[in-house]
């Protein structure tokens, strides 16, 4: 039996919905364009095709991956972010769609020239930013080595690498003390030890653990930051996080208690949840930060 683009297609769709794929015929259709090295689109116009035994014997292999709830993207070894392709694999966080509204508030703040990135990941806010903003220079950090080297790889790829500092560090531990910095843009880990059982098992088995779990609230990484952050930002400066839904109120008091910033923000993201918290330094000592006035 010659088995056709076609065919290939309606099998694989009904094999990745018996194992639990959601999205099985789109992904179907990515895992055999990915096969023959074509676009997706192409695959239309290409029904008819006979597939070689080379190529059904790679397309099986990458079908029983998925069977075993491996990421696509870390398959596929790409995942789109800010309409740029960045490479992605085992120990490295797969960007999310709701981190591009990090980068789209980091944009709407005036003249931010120094910019750091704490756990980079795969580089993609930096690099969307830097491909946005010709003149300003990064300084991007995270504890992986191996997200290091796809950063690196993403950054050269994209053009970018002359600016942005990739450098391995626990948050600030290597940041030297005279840095200061314009904004300071992280999507740190925020799942709790609650959370964790419940996520879905391409996450939590293939996802590295250290760039999702953060605690018993989920925002112990987000607190690090907030402390030390100010003696890193120049006057006037800004810190940009990316939060879960339901960590706004418990971060926004916190900033509050601990009478550090001069005002917050909390962002809704595309579907309308609290996805981003901005801190700006500049305040008296001991004042309590209130609500950006001009952004409310």
């Amino acid at each position: 039996m010659d088995w056709t683009v076609l065919k290939l297609i309606e099998w694989t769709d009904a094999y990745l919905k018996k194992q639990g794929i959601l999205k099985a015929r789109l992904e179907s259709e990515m895992l055999l364009a990915h096969v023959l090295h074509k676009k997706r689109i192409d695959l239309y116009v290409a029904f008819d095709r006979v597939v070689s035994e080379a190529e059904l014997a790679s397309l099986k292999g990458l079908i029983q991956r998925r069977s075993r709830k491996e990421p696509i993207q870390y398959i596929l070894g790409t995942q789109e972010f800010w309409s740029l392709p960045f490479k992605v694999g085992p120990g490295v966080l797969i960007p999310r769609p709701e981190t591009e509204c990090l980068v789209e508030e980091a944009l709407k703040i005036l003249g931010p020239l120094h910019i750091l990135d704490l756990g980079t990941g795969s580089g993609v806010i930096p690099i969307a930013l830097a491909k946005e903003i010709p003149e300003a220079k990064f300084y991007a950090v995270d504890i992986s080595d191996k997200a290091l080297e796809y950063a690196r790889e993403n950054a050269t790829t994209h053009h970018v690498l002359e600016r942005i500092q990739f450098q391995k560090s626990d948050l600030f531990s290597s940041i030297p003390k005279d840095q200061k910095f314009d904004v300071i843009l992280s999507n740190p880990p925020y799942i709790s030890t609650g959370e964790w059982n419940g996520l879905e098992t391409q996450i939590k088995e293939f996802e590295p653990k250290e760039a999702l779990l953060a605690g018993e609230e989920g925002i112990e990484v987000h607190r690090r930051i907030l402390k030390e952050a100010p003696q890193y930002l120049k006057s006037e400066g800004a810190v940009i996080l990316e939060i879960a839904p339901h960590q706004a109120s418990l971060l926004k008091e916190y900033v509050v208690r601990e009478k550090v910033f001069k005002h917050f923000e909390i962002v809704k993201d595309y579907g309308h949840k609290d996805r981003i918290l901005i801190v700006w330094v500049g305040g008296a000592e001991g004042e309590a930060p209130s609500p950006r006035p001009e952004r409310m």
